[in-house]
């Protein structure tokens, strides 16, 4: 029996600015897809917000052709666009975001009955979609959930927004390559002191895990050329929780997502 998983969140657009090529994203379809690709023992869903924009039908048209299921909530508006940079050493900069109808897509009470079927819920929150990190956790009631907190940058650092979920909280994934040794520290006592399980990536200097109390770290492994490290964080991941979910195993999980984000950060897009 396979293991039901929804991404449930963004999907939109990554407009590279300096090439002007725009590439179908957002960090729950990124998720999405490198799941169905990382693992054949989940059954793997996406439920995003789509406006009505010729952007949505970028998107529908891409999700068409990759391995998850789709529920694609359509609201008045606009898709979500990602505009990028990137730097010399091929480091994404997130230059401006336009949430769209990101902003309006919650979990609301017509929801929960499709919502009952899943048994891991994986999300990411930021400050443009508070609505839905509130609605996910007053609807989910034991730990079933999966969530990116990227740099806690949107909320000045403060661990506040992983004190909200706790309770519905099976992982918290962090993305610190910038942040200073004392923020990692500073993580991972909360992470010991309120039992939970935490990811961190760390970009060139490899990543951590906290399990059971048990710190964890991984090297990277060596890229030959960064072109490109948008979605590097959702590869990295989609490709830890598919492994450890299979064989309960750390170590060899965490080494595994390293080496498949790895691959995704040497191309141009999130996958």
């Amino acid at each position: 029996m396979k293991t039901n998983v929804v991404c449930i969140g963004d999907s939109g657009i990554d407009h590279y600015l300096e090439k002007n090529i725009q590439w179908v994203g957002g960090c729950s379809l990124n998720v999405a897809h490198h799941l169905s690709q990382c693992s054949k023992d989940m059954q793997v869903h996406l439920f995003s917000p789509l406006g009505t924009d010729p952007e949505a039908k970028l998107v529908q048209k891409k999700v068409e052709r990759m391995q998850f299921f789709s529920h694609f909530e359509i609201i008045e508006g606009y898709t979500p666009v990602q505009s990028i940079t990137n730097k010399e050493d091929g480091e994404k900069d997130f230059v401006e975001y336009r949430e769209g109808v990101l902003r309006e897509f919650e979990v609301f009470p017509q929801h929960h009955q499709f919502l009952s079927q899943f048994e891991l819920f994986i999300s990411v929150v930021f400050r443009q979609n508070l609505p839905l990190f509130e609605s996910i956790c007053s609807y989910l009631k034991k730990e079933q959930l999966i969530m990116d907190f990227m740099d806690l940058s949107d909320f000045d650092g403060s661990l506040t927004i992983v004190e909200m979920c706790l309770p519905q909280l099976a992982w918290g994934i962090f993305g610190l390559e910038n942040a200073k040794h004392s923020k990692v520290e500073e993580i991972i006592n909360f992470g010991i002191e309120k039992e939970k399980n935490f990811i961190i990536t760390l970009g060139a200097k490899g990543s951590m895990v906290l399990h059971d109390g048990i710190i964890y770290r991984q090297q990277a492994i060596p890229v030959r050329h960064v072109l490109d490290t948008t979605g590097a964080g959702d590869a990295f991941l989609a490709s830890f929780i598919a492994n450890f979910y299979k064989y309960n195993r750390v170590g060899p999980a965490v080494l595994q997502a390293n080496k498949y984000a790895s691959k995704i950060v040497e191309k141009l897009g999130s996958y």
